[in-house]
């Protein structure tokens, strides 16, 4: 009777301190998440510095964790980019190579719950609405569909503060959450500061 009772008293307990668990296990997805996308934005002002104020691109809108199978004569991600600053081997080098700091806790454990693969897993980059109903993008923008969009200089962007540069994907794979970290995403901003925001 002794057993039964405190196997019922574990159960309740259990019951109780699975949702903190969660929520602990959630808000350390979200600090690593932040950190990575810090420290990516620190790996694009050293590129900014050691190519005379020009940001890295042109880059297509989703940034994905991997580098290509092999070099490409233009490349399309900002990994292609700015990978010695992150001390990463060069693309190509090895095949299917994952750049770690690229990939969001949550995005990794979803695609891990659902056998989903790679491709499915990549931080968004969309610009910033500016007043006149243009998008600016500080790393231009390629897609086989849309005209090439240039790279632009640091020095020609007003505000590097309100500029939006990367962002936790905005829609999970499926999932009934609005962002990969509930109501709110990490948004890395052009002077390299990281925030939560709403969607």
């Amino acid at each position: 009777m002794e057993l039964l009772a405190a196997m019922v008293l574990l159960a309740v307990l259990l019951v109780f301190l699975l949702p903190v668990f969660t929520r602990s296990a959630r808000k350390a997805d979200m600090a690593t998440c932040g950190s990575n996308l810090r420290q990516i934005g620190l790996a694009v002002h050293y590129y900014i510095q050691e190519n005379g104020g020009w940001c890295p691109g042109p880059i297509g809108s989703s940034v994905k964790p991997y580098t290509k199978g092999k070099w490409i004569r233009s490349p399309s991600g900002l990994l292609d980019f700015i990978y010695p600053n992150l001390s990463l081997p060069m693309p190509g080098m090895e095949d299917s190579a994952v750049a770690e700091i690229f990939r969001c806790p949550a995005t990794r454990k979803l695609l891990a719950e659902r056998n989903l693969s790679l491709n499915s897993e990549y931080f968004e980059y969309k610009g910033t609405r500016q007043e006149d109903g243009s998008t600016l993008r500080p790393f231009g923008y390629t897609a086989s569909d849309s005209p090439t969009v240039p790279r632009r200089k640091l020095s020609e962007i007003r505000n590097p503060a309100g500029v939006f540069v990367l962002g936790d994907r905005c829609k999970p794979l499926g999932s009934d959450a609005t962002t990969m970290h509930g109501p709110v995403r990490n948004i890395l901003y052009l002077d390299g500061h990281v925030e939560l925001s709403e969607p």
